[in-house]
Formats: structure tokens, C-alpha cells, sequence
């Protein structure tokens, strides 16, 4: 059985400060709440609390006391309690000060015993990633990096761009900031129009390229070919494919 820590220790002192400054501004409406009530029933209250939490540590009786029937019980007995206080003769003031009272005096030790039930529930398991066997095919995606394993289509789950096709957006070799292509200098540091290009299939990097194709693989370097080359027999076939249709490795 857990002992109260710290912080429920500073909830249920900070509820009982805010119970006896609702007892003293009532005793301000109402002659039979005298000085010395005002600061003898915070402490009576914390008395009481401690065997109600004990009571509320034991398992099987806090899931009955903290079940939802006797929860909605005490939430419509309290709103029936204001509503007659509040036809009665009572002042307004009186009424709401007292309902506010009963509130923090009754939910302090059922909220925090709620809270520490919610805690102790285990966590739902995780849900286990996949993992690639040798007849799967991962494809990354050229712009976030992402990996899909046996990917139906070429848009990524990630992104929401084209897996194959690396944006056309350059980036700036001063700021590291990506911009549009169409423009000459880059709006973040407005410092130089000089950009760099990684190549998609090679990786070879292209200092402000004037087309699309790369130097090193003759391949366009935005967009990832979309045929992957078989270990065994050297052949090319799509990505899509499982095995390789020449040899069938």
C-alpha cells in the first residue's frame, strides 16, 4: 500500500485552504459560523481524510467507490442539494459558498484516489513494427526519408509526396533554408542565389545545376528510378516486383 507523496500532500493542504477561506467568507453571511469553526473543521477534515484514504487504497473497494454509478450518485445528490438550497431561505451567496465547500471537501480524496487508480492501469502493448524479410522491398522516400516496406503506391504516408520525385525547391547554401525554384535569391537571408542538388540515385552532389540530369549517373536527379537491379543475374525490374523475373531470385 502506497503512502500520500508530496504532490498529493500539497493538493489535499491547498483544498483545505481554499475550504477555510469558503468557511470564513461565510461566516461573514451566517452568525452561527464562529472564528474558531472556520479554522477546527479544515482540521478536522484532515483527519477524516486519512482514513477515507486508506479505505480508498484497498483495490476492490475503490473500484466500487470510484465506479461510475456512485460517481453520477454524489453529482446528481449535489446538484438536487444546491437546487433546494437555493428555493430555500437561504441567501444565494450562502448556498453557493456551502456547495462549493461540500465539493472540494468530498472531491479532494476521491480525485486524487481517481487519479492514482487511472495511473496503476497497465498500458495498452504496443503495436509491433514489421519486420522487412528477404522477400520484401523497402522503398525510402526521396524527400522525408521515410521507409515503406512493399509499397502499393508511390505516395508517401508520411509527406503526402511522391516517393520517387524529389520537390524541385532549391536550398540555400548560406541559411540551409529551402525556397522555390523559380526564384534567383533566397527570401530568408536574401544573401545569394548559389543552391545545391543531391542526385536522388547517386547521390552526387550539384552545385547550382542547370538541368535535371546528373553529371555522374546521367540519371534525372529528382526522380528516383523506379527499377532496382537483381544481385544475382545483374538484371533490372521494377521496384513493385517481389522477385526478379530473368532469374527469379
Amino acid at each position: 500500500m502506497k503512502a500520500i507523496n508530496s504532490e498529493q500532500w500539497n493538493v489535499i493542504c491547498g483544498s483545505l485552504i481554499i475550504q477555510g477561506i469558503l468557511l470564513l467568507i461565510f461566516s461573514f453571511f451566517d452568525d452561527s459560523m464562529s472564528i474558531s469553526m472556520v479554522f477546527l473543521i479544515p482540521i478536522a477534515t484532515l483527519f477524516i481524510y486519512l482514513p477515507i484514504w486508506l479505505i480508498l487504497k484497498i483495490d476492490f473497494l475503490s473500484k466500487i467507490l470510484l465506479s461510475k454509478f456512485i460517481v453520477w450518485t454524489f453529482v446528481i445528490g449535489w446538484l438536487v442539494l444546491m437546487i433546494a438550497g437555493y428555493v430555500s431561505e437561504k441567501g444565494f451567496i450562502e448556498v453557493t459558498l456551502i456547495g462549493l465547500w461540500i465539493l472540494f471537501l468530498i472531491g479532494t480524496p476521491f480525485g486524487l484516489a481517481n487519479e492514482e487508480l487511472i495511473k496503476s492501469r497497465p498500458l495498452p502493448s504496443p503495436v509491433p513494427t514489421p519486420v522487412p524479410t528477404s522477400e520484401d522491398h523497402l522503398v525510402t522516400c526521396v524527400n522525408c526519408g521515410v521507409k515503406h516496406t512493399n509499397p502499393i503506391k508511390s505516395i508517401c504516408h508520411s509527406c503526402g509526396k511522391d516517393m520517387y520525385t524529389k520537390d524541385t525547391g532549391k536550398q540555400c547554401k548560406d541559411c540551409g533554408m529551402n525556397f522555390e525554384s523559380s526564384l534567383t535569391i533566397c527570401p530568408h537571408c536574401v544573401k545569394s542565389d548559389n543552391f545545391y542538388v543531391d542526385c536522388v540515385n547517386c547521390g552526387t552532389t550539384h552545385t547550382n545545376p542547370d538541368d535535371s540530369l546528373c553529371s555522374n549517373c546521367g540519371k534525372n536527379m529528382n526522380v528516383k528510378d523506379i527499377y532496382k537491379k537483381c544481385n544475382s543475374c545483374g538484371g533490372d525490374f521494377e521496384n513493385t516486383e517481389k522477385s526478379c523475373p530473368y532469374c527469379g531470385n
